[in-house]
Formats: structure tokens, sequence, C-alpha cells
């Protein structure tokens, strides 16, 4: 192997055990008993980061569920509104037409009397 590659590969590789490490030289992580108090409290604070997202999510939830059904809501009542101002307009418009005939009010009622002969009988 060349000198240049020897070179390379000291000061490249990675290290083969942790006492080589910086990070883990630290005598505080050496010791198990603190090793665990962080890995419990970083799990424990993931825990509590997921309640939370899901309590989250769910009062999203329930505030869209609302928001659909008042929309559902209001969309009934827009096409009862509709259908209510359809039948006012079509009453205005027959009183109105019935206007335009010049129609008076029958005072007496006379019927029409049949000739005898015409209609048939029993």
């Amino acid at each position: 192997m060349s000198p240049y590659a020897k070179n390379f590969i000291q000061t490249h590789s990675l290290p083969l055990s942790v006492k080589e490490n910086k990070f883990f030289s630290l005598k505080v992580f050496k010791k198990p008993f603190v090793l665990n108090v962080v890995l419990l409290s970083f799990i424990l604070l993931l825990i509590i980061f997921q309640f939370i997202l899901v309590n989250r999510m769910v009062v999203y939830s329930f505030k869209r569920n609302e928001l659909e059904e008042e929309k559902r809501m209001l969309e009934q009542e827009k096409r009862n509104l509709e259908l209510e101002i359809i039948k006012i307009k079509s009453t205005e418009g027959t009183k109105d037409s019935f206007k335009n005939f010049n129609l008076v009010q029958v005072e007496e009622i006379e019927y029409l009397k049949p000739i005898s002969g015409t209609m048939a009988e029993k």
C-alpha cells in the first residue's frame, strides 16, 4: 500500500472503538445510570410530543366535522329559501296575469239549463 493511501485511511477512517470517539469519551456517558436517565427522558419527550400531535389531530377533526355539518345545514336552508322564492314569484306572477284580464267578482251564479232531448238518458 502506498504511503498516500495509508495517510488517507488514517485521517479519514472512523474510530474503531468507543474510546477513540470524542463524544463517548466523556465520563458522564460511561456511567450506565446517567445514560439510562438520558435515554428515558428522551423517550418521555417523544411520547409527550406524540400525545400532543394526536390530541391536535383529534381537535381539528372535531372542528372539521362541525363545520361540515354546519355547511350541510346552510345548504339545506339555502335550498328551502330558493323554493320559497320560487313559490312567491309564481304566486305574484299569477296574480299579475289575472289583473291583466280585467276580471270582476261574480255576484250571482247562473247555471245553464240543458235542452231536453240533447242529453243522453239512462
